[in-house]
């Protein structure tokens, strides 16, 4: 398959969150995308895995967050040093997809660049790199702004939806949309009209583009972004790359590159991607990757001791001591060395609220 791929396209994941709702696992040292959650490595190392046959090492980039690029190379070894970037701090997807476009551009300016996340559940591989190859396709075909829409199994109202348009064409047997609109997380009788309709994509926040083309959207849309990345592109390949890339994350406001670029954009396609899709946002959602026991499930050390008894629906990501979940329902319970989280299913998204308190409370180290 690697043989008859392109050389211009080049891949980079986006790894910079540190993924407050799955605390205490998910600290700012040992970020979600670094945890192993199931069996076959963390999630990033999953995500390379995943994409690995359809470029060389040398074409995939990681974008992340300064401090975690050590971390990053020791499970990446097979990318080089060079293509994992740091961020000094977050500034949302906008500046990471951008700093990933000036990275890659510095190599090849004529790249076509797949962009994806580090922390997704994939269920279906083969359909997945298909898929992306499609949108890479479109991407090439003209000056677009492709994304992935993933077809929807349930009226989520956490995710933002993409209204499909005409039909532009069809890539390696998957037909490609022009983009009508993009709604933002609905309510739940937006979100239920919307998959009733057969007509919205979730926002996977996966996109395929030329080099030339996001930068191009840069310019017109966000042009205080643009600036700042013309900068970094200029001083790509110097000593002095680290400072410029300082400076600039310290004068730009975070972003994402939906509202930054894509929802203002007018030349969007979008391809639907037909595979299993999760987002690991947080513990209700560490249930789509969990190992099943029973009526109950599992994530972490799968050898650690763990008795369920008259449970149902309860998530334990133990270590070593035994946990013992006796007459509950829907209940998550997280063991870390330091820390110890019992909170319900159905609030588990709270879980990022609490981590914003941990500070004020003097248990920054918990962080």
């Amino acid at each position: 398959m690697t043989d008859a791929l392109p050389e211009d396209l080049h891949i980079s994941i986006i790894a910079g969150g540190v993924g407050t709702r799955l605390w205490p696992r998910s600290r700012k040292s040992t970020p979600k995308q670094l945890l192993n959650l199931i069996p076959g490595g963390s999630l990033i190392q999953q995500t390379y895995k995943r994409i690995a046959p359809l470029t060389s090492p040398s074409r995939v980039f990681v974008i992340c967050l300064a401090d975690q690029v050590d971390a990053v190379c020791d499970q990446l070894p097979e990318i080089p040093g060079e293509n994992v970037v740091g961020e000094p701090q977050g500034r949302n997807t906008a500046m990471a997809i951008g700093l990933a476009a000036a990275r890659i551009g510095s190599v090849d300016e004529n790249a076509a660049m797949i962009s994806i996340g580090s922390d997704h559940f994939i269920g279906d591989d083969d359909a997945y790199r298909r898929t992306l190859l499609a949108a890479a396709d479109a991407a090439r075909s003209g000056d677009h702004l492709v994304t992935i829409g993933i077809e929807p199994t349930e009226a989520h109202t956490g995710l933002g939806y993409i209204h499909r348009g005409e039909k532009f064409r069809a890539y390696r047997g998957i037909d490609v949309f022009h983009v009508e609109e993009f709604r933002e997380k609905p309510d739940r009788e937006s979100a239920e009209r919307y998959v009733a309709s057969g007509e919205y994509f979730w926002n996977s926040n996966y996109f395929a583009w030329r080099v030339e083309s996001i930068n191009k959207a840069f310019r017109r849309h966000a042009p205080g972004l643009y600036d700042s990345l013309a900068r970094i592109r200029f001083a790509m390949g110097t000593e002095s790359v680290g400072k410029v890339i300082a400076e600039e994350y310290r004068k730009v406001d975070p972003m994402p590159i939906d509202t930054a670029i894509i929802e203002k954009a007018d030349n969007v396609l979008t391809v639907p991607g037909a595979f299993p899709w999760a987002d690991i946002g947080g513990w209700s959602a560490a249930y789509t990757v969990a190992q099943p026991d029973g009526e109950n499930f599992r994530t972490g050390r799968l050898d650690g001791k763990v008795i369920f008894h008259d449970s149902r629906g309860c998530l334990v990501d133990g270590r070593d001591r035994l946990v013992a979940v006796v007459g509950l329902e829907d209940v998550v319970i997280v063991e870390t060395e330091d820390a110890l989280l019992v909170c319900s299913r159905k609030k588990s998204e709270l879980v990022g609220e609490l981590v914003k308190n941990l500070a004020g409370e003097g248990l920054e180290d918990l962080l």
